[in-house]
């Protein structure tokens, strides 16, 4: 499987140090490499659960570009993955509990709003070409 490589994390590394007046400070470098940003596994998802975390995401990198760092930045300017992350989950908590009802209305809902939108955005089209001056037909071959 290729890496995609598209994004853009920050690892940081910690360094420790003793000033003049034997205070140590801790500085932070981050260093900027590309990875691969993917969401997690479900495996992954309850291992990081038992253990009282939330794992979102997993970074893939070339091992070349990892030097020990335990710490990251990454900043998600306009991602939609935390959404559909979140929908995911609780669609398999619904289907984990047996929670029909609760699967039927959700995907119910995602249905009747795609269709709204599909219908919403055709008749944006129609008033737009309509507008212009151009005429939209459509031809059925038989």
């Amino acid at each position: 499987m290729a890496m995609n490589r598209s994004s853009v994390i920050y690892l940081v590394e910690e360094t420790h140090q003793q000033n003049d007046y034997g205070v140590i400070e801790t500085t932070y470098t981050p260093r900027k490499v590309f990875a691969d940003v993917t969401s997690v596994s479900s495996r992954e998802w309850f291992d990081g659960g038992r253990n009282g975390l939330n794992p979102e995401f997993r970074m893939t990198m070339f091992f070349g570009d990892y030097q020990g760092e335990r710490e990251l930045l990454y900043k998600i300017l306009f991602d939609m993955r935390n959404d559909i992350n979140e929908l995911k989950r609780m669609m398999s908590r619904a289907m984990g509990r047996k929670d029909m009802d609760t699967v039927r209305r959700s995907s119910a809902f995602g249905f009747y709003c795609a269709l709204g939108s599909g219908v919403l955005f055709s008749v944006l089209v129609m008033l737009f070409f309509r507008r212009q001056g151009t005429r939209v037909s459509c031809t059925l071959a038989r």
